[in-house]
């Protein structure tokens, strides 16, 4: 068989059977047969979820945000700013850089629904709320994020490993195609940049969003406004629990792979770079959220405590080590009703349903009792 990377291989192919990676071919995507079972899973959990920004409700959103102190909409729209460039990302990332080299159907199905919601919801969610609340001056979010020189540093960390493979999967397609050699020293390189761009994004979606959507919450839990944008970053964040979920899989599924064997080890020590770098850029852009002060129930100290809490559970959930290992609790107890939004329990401020299959986030019990189960 030609074992081109084309868009379709018109020879029968056991889909059932192909690797993440490095595959022989792609042809029908087929779904009454998946070798892996947690991505097909994931995949239908991720559909159930799909919810409309429209159909949240900021009327009131928009008399709290003119009434915001300086404390309040300093952070509110450097959040937003924020929430603006990683979803951004994420909205065009996954299908450029994994969608094509793979030849697994339920794993390109998982990209396409990722992307789709990255992109089409949550980038949407945050124009809806920009050109609805602050009408008069959207360029407050979308131009001046520029000027944030924290966050410009966040982001030419975040795409450094996705413009290292982004660049090898150009490279990787071009020779497929041509059929020209390709030795097993740039493979192996080729390989360890495919696990360094997953790590990337499980510290995207697991650590970077946490801190803005904790702070907004406050504004809601402790002064009682801004509930609707309270509320679809809770939609949000239910979101990206699941895709966090199909990184860590992901990565447990790259590490018993016998196409990647040894590369996971082979790049502990700039995995847990990569995250103390995280983590440390994370407090930085904190101290410029809280610049003027914090609003009721958080503090630069809180959220910072915070960061190193989620470090650690995502490094756990990888089968890592704490590299904070005098943090051992969830200091934000309160943001557990904001988390597991659609549970039976409802916030204070809720004064809408909104009729979803909504699944709960169980944050302190890691996310890999998920991925286990599924």
């Amino acid at each position: 068989m030609n074992c081109k990377l084309n868009l379709y291989q018109n020879e029968y192919v056991k889909t059932e059977e192909q690797p993440l990676f490095f595959g022989c071919a792609r042809n029908t995507q087929r779904y009454d047969k998946v070798k892996y079972e947690f991505y097909d899973k994931l995949n239908q959990d991720m559909k159930d979820l799909f919810w409309i920004p429209s159909e949240v409700s900021l009327i009131s959103d928009k008399a709290d945000f003119h009434n915001l102190d300086k404390v309040q909409k300093h952070i509110f729209t450097t959040v937003i700013s924020k929430l603006v460039m990683l979803d951004s990302l994420q909205g065009r990332s996954p299908i450029l850089m994994f969608g094509q080299i793979t030849t697994n159907p339920e794993f390109e199905n998982s990209l396409n629904i990722i992307q789709f919601f990255e992109g089409a919801i949550h980038s949407f969610s945050y124009s809806y709320m920009v050109e609805f609340m602050m009408s008069e001056n959207p360029e407050l979010i979308f131009d001046d994020s520029w000027k944030n020189q924290e966050l410009r540093s966040e982001t030419d960390t975040i795409i450094r490993e996705y413009n290292n493979l982004y660049e090898c999967v150009i490279e990787y397609v071009y020779k497929n195609q041509k059929g020209i050699p390709i030795s097993n020293e740039w493979l192996e390189e080729f390989k360890e940049k495919i696990f360094l761009a997953m790590i990337s994004i499980n510290i995207l979606e697991g650590i970077r969003f946490y801190s803005g959507f904790a702070s907004v919450w406050s504004i809601t839990e402790f002064s009682n406004r801004l509930a609707g944008s309270s509320r679809i970053l809770q939609l949000i964040s239910r979101d990206e629990n699941k895709h966090l979920a199909f990184t860590q899989k992901t990565i447990q599924i790259l590490k018993r792979d016998k196409n990647f064997k040894g590369i996971f080890e082979k790049i502990t020590s700039k995995i847990y770079d990569m995250y103390w770098e995280a983590s440390e850029e994370e407090m930085r852009w904190i101290d410029e959220l809280y610049k003027y002060g914090s609003p009721m129930g958080i503090n630069s100290d809180i959220a910072k405590t915070y960061i190193k809490f989620l470090t650690n559970v995502r490094l756990k959930a990888i089968g890592l080590k704490s590299i904070y290992p005098e943090v051992k609790e969830n200091p934000l107890k309160w943001i557990g009703k904001y988390l597991n939004y659609g549970s039976s329990e409802k916030s204070l401020q809720e004064s809408e349903e909104i009729d979803y299959l909504l699944n709960p986030i169980k944050h302190d019990k890691l996310d890999l009792d998920y991925i286990k189960n599924v």
